[in-house]
């Protein structure tokens, strides 16, 4: 299928890629003194970039279109048949609702968490220098 063929040469020119990158690395120092030659080295490292674009291109085409086509299917399985699908879009969502509050969950301890930690290693810090000799200086803060 087409799917299978574009994720086939994807992965190929993603593989070579680096290597046509390395290899065509020296030319582009020659672009100021022989511009017809650098650009005739740099065509395959353009030619490749130009085909992984496309390449991405097709699949997030091709993943949208997939993902669209099951949840117009599930609407339709609702409207359909609501007993036997809305048991599972009730099931989807409350995965969905799960995931994203952990998520925000964990987002607000991180940033509690990291302005506690910068308040304790300043505070040991002022601590530091106030024990110093120059300590008179943050005597006040």
């Amino acid at each position: 299928t087409i799917i299978g063929a574009t994720t086939v040469i994807f992965f190929c020119l993603v593989w070579i890629e680096p290597l046509v990158v390395i290899s065509s690395f020296r030319t582009i120092p020659r672009l100021k003194t022989q511009p017809i030659v650098a650009r005739i080295l740099l065509a395959p490292r353009i030619v490749m970039s130009v085909a992984i674009f496309f390449c991405y291109m097709i699949l997030i085409g091709f993943s949208l279109w997939y993902v669209t086509s099951v949840v117009i299917w599930w609407v339709l399985g609702a409207i359909i048949e609501p007993n036997t699908m809305l048991v599972y879009a009730t099931a989807a969502y409350t995965f969905v609702f799960l995931v994203w509050n952990t998520y925000n969950n964990w987002t607000r301890l991180y940033e509690h968490v990291k302005t506690e930690l910068q308040s304790r290693v300043l505070e040991a810090i002022l601590n530091l220098i106030r024990k110093t000799p120059a300590g008179d200086v943050f005597a006040g803060s």
